[in-house]
């Protein structure tokens, strides 16, 4: 079956966030490109933070990047840690992971999580049959609707259980035994500090960890949710054209034709996606979120794949809206062509 991110340098990720940068003598905050590999985002932050002297809430960011690829985001401090960055650059490597970050430029404010403009994608497929890839070189240019599902990066580390969405429903409901227990379990960054925990768990989630990481369990919760709804509407709108794919234990609906997704999105071109919190105080809000994407795919590089012998591999490039997943449009392109219900 056809393979995704083989190596990190198979799946390269650019942040598209364009923001405007002032003298230093005007400026709030050093904004700072921050490339890296095996990390998450928010360890990235940590580790940043650290190098710093500065609280993780400090160092802002738009968005998050996977660790199993090799990324490039901004990063902003407020000047009065910037200095520390220093103009060369930062590295740090660890294993088979690293990180470096540079200084790109100076700004008046930090960055927002939610504002980013989106993100652009070079990815490389391996493990493909001679007709595939024949298929997919054949046209260098195609445009492609994918449904719009939150892929399994949401839902838990490469490797690791796809547990998260639960974490954040313990969350949500306050059972903090629970929630400590599993996060233990899921071998997500965080849970390196649970094991080292020893005090009560209500605790852990309220002070020890950034609220941002919480945030993203909740958020994971909700995009499970949000998958389903999709779910349902597929399995009403589009009858056979629909097909499961199974992917890391979690079950996708997906679609066959263009044709499919365009009466998808003729129905219901959006779904709300529920924002919540933990403060008891806060209203639970909702957002509109697209159930069909849009993109041009630029094939390339049809080769022998150096990784699977008498197999091939071809190049993709495209662009995507903030909070869509490369790997969910990727992996639809492809099960059509290859004939198979799942993918890894």
């Amino acid at each position: 079956m056809p393979a995704l991110k083989a190596r990190p340098a198979d799946f390269l990720v650019r942040e598209n966030l364009l923001v405007p940068l002032t003298e230093p003598s005007l400026a709030s905050h050093q904004y700072l490109m921050l490339r890296k590999s095996g990390y998450t985002t928010f360890e990235a932050i940590r580790l940043i933070a650290e190098r710093l002297a500065c609280a993780p809430d400090q160092v802002t960011y738009a968005g998050l990047k996977d660790e199993d690829g090799i990324t490039e985001q901004l990063v902003a401090v407020p000047l009065a840690y910037a200095s520390a960055a220093g103009a060369a650059p930062m590295s740090i490597t660890e294993s088979d992971r690293w990180l470096r970050l540079q200084p790109y430029g100076f700004g008046t404010a930090g960055l927002d999580v939610g504002k980013l403009d989106g993100n652009s994608f070079r990815i490389v497929v391996r493990n493909l049959g001679a007709d595939t890839a024949e298929l997919l070189a054949g046209r260098s240019k195609l445009i492609f609707c994918a449904l719009n599902y939150y892929d399994t990066q949401r839902f838990g580390v490469p490797a690791g259980p796809k547990l998260t969405h639960v974490l954040g429903g313990h969350i949500l409901r306050r059972s903090w035994d629970d929630a400590f227990h599993l996060l233990r379990t899921i071998k997500a960054p965080e849970s390196a500090l649970a094991e080292r925990w020893r005090g009560c768990a209500q605790e852990f989630f309220e002070k020890q960890l950034d609220p941002r990481v919480v945030s993203f369990y909740l958020s994971a919760y909700s995009s499970h949710n949000w998958n389903e709804q999709l779910g349902h509407l597929v399995s009403e709108v589009a009858g056979d054209e629909a097909y499961p794919c199974d992917v890391d234990g979690i079950r996708y609906l997906y679609l066959r034709s263009g044709q499919a997704a365009a009466a998808v999105l003729g129905k219901q071109p959006e779904l709300p996606y529920q924002r919540l919190s933990l403060d008891p105080s806060a209203e639970v809000g909702h957002s509109p979120r697209a159930t069909v994407v849009q993109t041009p795919i630029i094939v390339s590089e049809l080769l022998p794949d150096e990784l699977c012998a008498a197999r091939f591999s071809v190049v993709l490039r495209f662009a995507l809206p903030s909070g869509c997943y490369a790997t969910t449009v990727v992996r639809q392109l492809l099960t059509p062509c290859t004939g198979t219900g799942t993918a890894e």
